[in-house]
């Protein structure tokens, strides 16, 4: 499968769902395309103001001042407040846009923690309203922060999942995913989703139920992070059993959050060195994709998997839950930057913190959300030349300007 036609078909996707002509092949008409996009953004943009204004609480009174008509331009955006964690945790059932008389929940998927949150008696949820909603918890930061999806964003999110995971997947290949699974929307369920459109075959594996994992580790106001899981989880035999897994199944491709996926390379590669020759583990190695996600990815990590399975290439896809589970993949290219995801993600970069809009979202939207990540802008051309932001490597995830993670 050509490198350049991967990239090509998210690049043409994400332009399609903006109603953009793919321009992808055509330096000359980049710069026209960018001014299409943002177009589109602002339009878009627009339309959830006026959407959350009618519906969310929290939103009314934060743009009570806020003229529509008056957000034409990018320069404009300076003219909305940015929102904050804080707001997200304190505020949740205000920033929630979709009443409850619209959610139609299953008895056994409420759950009491869940109801907390929305400040609801358990009452009041029509069991038969109109569509569903969906219930995730972020993994990286010090307090439990809750955000909802409609199914119409469900959608959008298997969407997105099923096209940018063709940059890595192809048919044929076998997938070990290493995410919690379970539970419809989860991210094991979306990697899955993707998988199988691509004509690949999924495997899942996780430790135990994260929810589960994380009241256990750190009570009820305190959030792990997937490295704090692989530093806790008394993993040896459980990482080893992976690398083993990874052997049995033949993977060709390896989907994990970076610190989990480092752990499991350091166990195959020590399986190997104590191995005879006439061991299975002395067998090529089958892994020939990586996709990493979820934290920060250093060097160190790269270099556990290079080792264990040589000539592996890997690819970084930067994500959060506040976003929809993607921001932006990066093109295989080794460029060090990622393509983000336009048509749904608008994206500033406000003294090096990554500041997100959530556009279309219906459940939880977050305009101008200020996610505690830093990063580096990208003004270099694309070798593509894609017209899609493009975003320099993620240093940070939730910590101070500058520290970077070992």
């Amino acid at each position: 499968m050509d490198e350049h036609y991967w990239s090509d078909g998210f690049i043409s996707v994400e332009l399609e769902n903006m109603g953009i002509k793919n321009v992808a092949t055509a330096s000359c008409a980049q710069t026209d395309s960018r001014a299409q996009i943002e177009a589109y953004q602002m339009k878009q943009l627009r339309k959830l103001i006026a959407y959350v204004k009618a519906r969310s609480p929290f939103y009314k009174q934060l743009y009570r001042h806020i003229n529509i008509k008056d957000i034409r331009t990018m320069d404009d955006l300076k003219k909305l407040p940015l929102i904050t964690e804080d707001d997200l945790l304190r505020r949740n059932s205000e920033i929630l846009s979709i009443g409850l008389d619209f959610v139609r929940r299953r008895a056994e998927v409420v759950s009491n923690s869940e109801l907390k949150v929305l400040n609801q008696d358990k009452s009041k949820i029509e069991p038969f309203a109109y569509s569903r909603l969906h219930h995730s918890h972020t993994s990286g930061t010090h307090e439990r922060k809750s955000v909802f999806f409609s199914d119409e964003d469900m959608s959008n999110m298997i969407s997105y999942f099923q096209k940018g995971i063709s940059r890595v997947v192809e048919k044929g290949d076998i997938v070990l995913a290493i995410y919690p699974y379970e539970r419809y929307g989860s991210v094991g369920h979306l990697i899955s989703e993707g998988v199988r459109a691509n004509g690949a075959k999924c495997y899942h594996e996780w430790p135990l139920n994260l929810t589960e994992f994380l009241t256990t580790m750190s009570g009820d106001h305190v959030v792990g992070t997937y490295k704090e899981i692989a530093d806790t989880f008394d993993s040896k035999e459980y990482f080893h059993y992976l690398a083993d897994k990874v052997r049995d199944i033949k993977a060709s491709v390896i989907i994990a959050p970076a610190g989990i996926c480092r752990r499991v390379a350091e166990a195959a590669s020590s399986i190997k060195h104590v191995a005879s020759p006439s061991s299975l583990a002395w067998e090529e190695p089958y892994v020939k994709k990586v996709m990493l996600s979820s934290e920060y990815i250093g060097p160190q990590h790269r270099y556990a998997i290079e080792k264990a399975w040589p000539g592996t290439r890997i690819w970084e896809h930067y994500a959060s839950t506040e976003s929809g589970y993607g921001i932006g993949i990066d093109c295989g290219r080794n460029t060090g930057c990622y393509c983000v995801r336009d048509s749904s993600i608008l994206l500033e970069i406000i003294d090096g913190e990554i500041v997100i809009t959530t556009l279309g979202r219906e459940a939880t939207p977050l305009i101008r959300y200020r996610t505690g990540d830093y990063c580096e802008n990208v003004t270099t051309a694309c070798p593509l030349n894609s017209p899609l932001h493009r975003l320099g490597r993620v240093k940070d995830r939730g910590l101070k300007q500058g520290e970077f993670v070992s």
